[in-house]
């Protein structure tokens, strides 16, 4: 197949997907205008953009979309509206992957210049494209195990927090209203929102259980559940968990002592990798090419 035939197959293809798109947004902009509250979840414009676009484009990408509850629990610890499902992140995945793919044929045309065969910009787009569809999941579960990871470390200050209040005479209800008021939790205050629901739900005497239960499910470490489970003993038989919570806090405090240390100890054998792949080949490179090069002089 000549060059002219691949590049003529390419623009026809391209033009019948902007043609497609342009019908889609021209259909689905109304779908986004009703959705423009849900574009108050960031400050940035260009953010607000691309979500408006992602609603505006997942109607017509609904049925390629795969449900996904741990996802969908995952990026609503980030303010992700709630009656937005899996469609809306499946289309913000779609475009991120076009404008990923956009920038690096882009990028690999500009680097091959005029030698540059429609092979090699399919090949880079491709990878743009596949890369732009797992970048959104990357960023999410990495921002989920840091959010994680502050709350695991800063938890068992609430609880110490707590347990000094009771063990001064206060009811549970005011020692979660007096240790929730200056929580920090971390850059991402989703967790302090659940905490201060269910502190807020302990003084008027709402469902307390509703609200422990979904705070263990969103963060399913050890020392939220026992935290949990020693609110509902609490309010099932009355009994002072002050002791409990210090313990609890000290054995997280321990726990988390212990990871840290075998990241530690895993850390050496990790390296392995990258020694065995990158810096001992250099080394011999440097050590053995001058010598290569005055044996080949001398014969």
């Amino acid at each position: 197949m000549s060059k002219e035939i691949v590049l003529f197959l390419w623009g026809t293809s391209v033009s019948f997907a902007a043609l497609w798109g342009f019908g889609v947004l021209r259909r689905a902009l109304p779908f986004a205008r009703s959705h423009a509250g849900d574009l108050a979840m960031t400050d940035s414009s260009f953010l607000r953009l691309f979500l408006g676009l992602a609603i505006a484009l997942s109607p017509a990408l609904r049925i390629f979309a795969r449900r996904d509850p741990n996802l969908m629990r995952k990026l609503g610890l980030f303010g992700w509206p709630v009656h937005l499902d899996e469609s809306v992140f499946f289309s913000a995945r779609v475009l991120t992957s076009i404008l990923v793919a956009t920038i690096v044929g882009l990028i690999s045309l500009a680097a091959l210049g005029a030698g540059s065969t429609p092979i090699c910009l399919l090949v880079s787009v491709s990878a743009g494209l596949m890369i732009g569809m797992v970048i959104p999941v990357l960023i999410i579960r990495r921002r989920y195990l840091s959010q994680l990871d502050a709350l695991t470390q800063r938890f068992p200050n609430l609880l110490e927090a707590i347990a000094l209040c009771l063990e001064s005479g206060q009811s549970l209800a005011l020692a979660f209203e007096r240790c929730t008021a200056k929580l920090s939790l971390g850059r991402y205050n989703h967790w302090e929102r659940m905490v201060r629901e269910i502190s807020v739900n302990y003084r008027r005497g709402l469902d307390r259980d509703a609200a422990l239960t979904k705070f263990h499910e969103s963060a399913p470490v050890n020392v939220v559940y026992q935290f949990c489970s020693l609110c509902r003993m609490s309010e099932r038989t009355g009994a002072s968990i002050a002791p409990i919570l210090r313990q609890a806090a000290e054995q997280a405090r321990s726990e988390r002592h212990l990871a840290m240390e075998r990241r530690a100890l895993e850390a050496p054998v990790k390296l392995l990798a990258p020694l065995v792949c990158c810096i001992f080949p250099c080394t011999f490179i440097v050590l053995l090419a001058p010598i290569i090069v005055r044996l080949k002089g001398t014969l």
